[in-house]
C-alpha cells in the first residue's frame, strides 16, 4: 500500500514516527513522510491512506476529504479522571478538544487509550497499542555512561524512567519508592533513548512502573520498550496486558504498593528467577509486540473497515 505519513519525523526522543516507517517499509509498503509543519503537501499527492499522529490542521484535512482515507494514531492517555494537578488537567482539557475537532474529520483513529475507545460512539475508533523498535530492540551492556555528560554511570537496585507529570499518585508513588529505598532507587527524569536506555536498564536489577496512570485498558509503551531491552520489570496488574505478558514468566504484576515493597525484596536477592523472566519477555516481545507487529494490524483493520 502507498501511505502518506504526517508526523514530526527525526525529532529524536524515542523516535516512534521513524520506527513506524520503517516497520511499515519492512512490511513492504510505500512510506512517504512528510513533517507535520508541511502537513499540507499531503493534499498535492496521491496515496491509499493519510496517516497522521497529533496533525490538528483542520483545513488541511477536511481539503483531503474525498480524496483518501484519513487515519490517526493516538499514543497518550487522554484523559486521567478524578486528578486534580491543574496542569495535568490543562493537559487534558487539550487533548480531549483534539479528539472533539479532529474525530468527526477522519475514517479511523487508532489509540491506545483503550478507555477513551470505549467511550466512543462514533464506531470510528480503534485499540491499538505502540510497540518496541525493532532497529534498537535487545539487550544492554552493563557499563553505560550517562548520555547527559557521557561520565560512568553507577547503577542502582531501582529504576523508574519518565517524567514526574503523571498527576498527584504518580508523584506520590515516586515519593514512596524514594523513603523507602533512598539511594537504591533512580529516577531518570530526562530522556534516555534508543541503545543508551537498552545500556541503563541492564545497569539495574529492576525497572518499576508506577502504578498512575494505568487501568486495566491503557498502560505506557513504557512495557514494550523496556522489555525489548531485556527489563525485569514490575508492573502494576493491567488485565490486557496480563494477556500479552504472563506474570511471573514474562513479567511480575503488583495489586498495590504493600505488595510492590514485598515483590522488590524477592527480586533483588533472586538473581536467577530475575534472569530468566528477563529472557523470556525480550522473546515475547520480539515474536509479538514490535511496531512491525502493530502496523501490520493496522493495516489488516484498515483493508477490513475501509475496503482498501
Amino acid at each position: 500500500m502507498k501511505i502518506i505519513y504526517v508526523a514530526r519525523h527525526n525529532a529524536g526522543g524515542n523516535n516512534d514516527e521513524d520506527a513506524i516507517a520503517y516497520a511499515f517499509r519492512e512490511l513492504g509498503h510505500e512510506v512517504h513522510a512528510i513533517p507535520e509543519s508541511q502537513g499540507f503537501k499531503a493534499l498535492q499527492r496521491k496515496a491509499d491512506f493519510v496517516l497522521f499522529h497529533k496533525w490538528q490542521d483542520t483545513v488541511s484535512l477536511q481539503g483531503l476529504e474525498g480524496k483518501m482515507p484519513k487515519i490517526f494514531w493516538w499514543f497518550d492517555l487522554v484523559d486521567f479522571p478524578n486528578e486534580k494537578n491543574e496542569q495535568v488537567r490543562n493537559r487534558c482539557l487539550s487533548r480531549m478538544q483534539w479528539m472533539e475537532n479532529i474525530i468527526p474529520l477522519v475514517d479511523l483513529g487508532f489509540m491506545s487509550d483503550g478507555d477513551w475507545v470505549a467511550r466512543d460512539r462514533t464506531g470510528r475508533l480503534v485499540h491499538l497499542f505502540q510497540g518496541a523498535d525493532e532497529r534498537y530492540i535487545g539487550l544492554g551492556e552493563n557499563n553505560h555512561r550517562c548520555a547527559m555528560c557521557r561520565g560512568p554511570w553507577e547503577g542502582t537496585d531501582l529504576l523508574l524512567t519518565g517524567i514526574r507529570l503523571g498527576g498527584e499518585k504518580r508523584m506520590s508513588f515516586v515519593a514512596d519508592i524514594e523513603q523507602h529505598y533512598g539511594e537504591r532507587f533512580t529516577h531518570v527524569l530526562k530522556g534516555t533513548h534508543g541503545r543508551d536506555l537498552a545500556d541503563l536498564i541492564a545497569c539495574h536489577k529492576i525497572i518499576l512502573a508506577p502504578d498512575h496512570p494505568v487501568t486495566d485498558r491503557y498502560w505506557s509503551n513504557r512495557v514494550f520498550l523496556s522489555l525489548g531491552f531485556g527489563a525485569f520489570m514490575l508492573h502494576p496488574y493491567c488485565e490486557m496486558l496480563a494477556d500479552m505478558y504472563e506474570d511471573r514468566k514474562e513479567i511480575v504484576f503488583y495489586h498495590n504498593r504493600e505488595q510492590l515493597h514485598i515483590q522488590i525484596q524477592h527480586y533483588l536477592k533472586s538473581t536467577t528467577e530475575r534472569r530468566l523472566i528477563q529472557q523470556a519477555a525480550l522473546e515475547r516481545t520480539k515474536k509479538e509486540h514490535l511496531y512491525r507487529h502493530r502496523c501490520a494490524k493496522l493495516i489488516a483493520i484498515v483493508k477490513d473497515r475501509l475496503g482498501i
